[in-house]
Parts: C-alpha cells; structure tokens; sequence
C-alpha cells in the first residue's frame, strides 16, 4: 500500500496473484515490519515541531490497519482501500511543504539565506511536486481507457495478470455478454 500510495504503477483490479507471505522469516514481512517502525518513529518525531506531518502520517496508519489483512479478509488488497489513507499522506505533504516554507522564510529573515537562494530553493522544491503530480496525471490519464465498460476491464486484468478461475470467468462472461461467443467458449470449457 505504501508503494501504491506513493508511485501507483502496476494498477489492476485483482491483487488475486499477489505473493502472499506465509512466514515471519520472509524478507518482506520484515521490510514491512521495518516500514512500520519507521513510520511509528517518523509519527513520534516529528509530533511536536510538525504536527500536521504527525497527524497525517497517524492517518494513513491508522486508516490502512483494518484492512492490512493481520487478520485475513476476503481481498488481499484493493486500491480502492487506499482511498481514506491517501488523505493522510495529503496532509503529510500539505504541513511539509508549509514547515519547509516556514524554515526558508526563517533563514532568510535571520539572514542566513538571500532572497535569491530561497526563491531557488522554493522554484527546486515546485518543480520536483509539479513533476509527481504531472506523472501522476499522466499515469491516471494512460490507465483510464481500461475502466471504459467490463470488457475492457476484464480482457486487460485477464491479459496482465496471473490466470486464475475468478479473472478467467469475469472475462469470459464479459465477453459472452458482448456476443464474443466462439471466445468466451474455450476459457469456460476451461473452468468446467
């Protein structure tokens, strides 16, 4: 969700084939536990000099907990489960931008730094967030011809992932809708 929530490449509907961890040993169960530490530290540290990058990280945590599958549910994972996390990373971003911008105008009026040098600053920082969201736009703009009708979304989640009886019956039921008989013939002889 972290990975989703911060460069959403590879969007599907079904996470169906998504490794599961079966072991405390496996090396992403302890990266993940990692993760977890590090943003329980990062929520700790900055609680009383950024409090808004604090409630925000808190957010995502805490809005991701019910449907971290801890306790397993029916879907592994979901991008629409994203949705209510992303409004804190939102505010994480919106209090660091406003403390960075707090520190330049701090710096310059203790003399520190030029008004040049804080402009530089502010343009480096701009363009590096007008970047994330352009490619993030771009991201969202290439994915949406998938979500057109339930045939487009199923043919492309069938074609991108793993096969599997669920993906292969929601495209073959797709396209029998769509009067793609011959198609849709062999992949539920398939099922059967």
């Amino acid at each position: 969700y972290v990975g989703l929530a911060v460069a959403p490449a590879g969007l599907t509907v079904s996470y169906d084939d998504l490794a599961i961890s079966r072991s405390l040993s496996d090396w992403r169960v302890i990266a993940s536990l990692l993760g977890i530490v590090a943003l329980l530290g990062m929520i700790w540290y900055t609680r009383r000099r950024h409090p808004v990058v604090s409630f925000g990280l808190l957010w995502f945590c805490l809005t991701l907990l019910p449907v971290s599958n801890a306790v397993p549910t029916m879907q592994w994972m979901a991008e629409r489960f994203l949705y209510l996390p992303l409004v804190g990373l939102a505010t994480c971003a919106a209090g660091g931008l406003a403390a960075f911008h707090a520190r330049l105008v701090t710096a310059t009026d203790a003399g520190r730094l030029t008004q040049a040098d804080a402009r530089r600053r502010v343009g480096a920082v701009s363009v590096l967030v007008v970047a994330w969201f352009a490619s993030l736009t771009a991201a969202t703009c290439i994915r949406l011809p998938v979500w057109r009708n339930d045939m487009t979304l199923h043919e492309r989640t069938f074609l991108d992932s793993r096969p599997s009886p669920k993906l292969m019956r929601n495209y073959a039921v797709a396209l029998a809708n769509r009067g793609g008989y011959e198609a849709a013939v062999p992949l539920f002889r398939h099922l059967l």
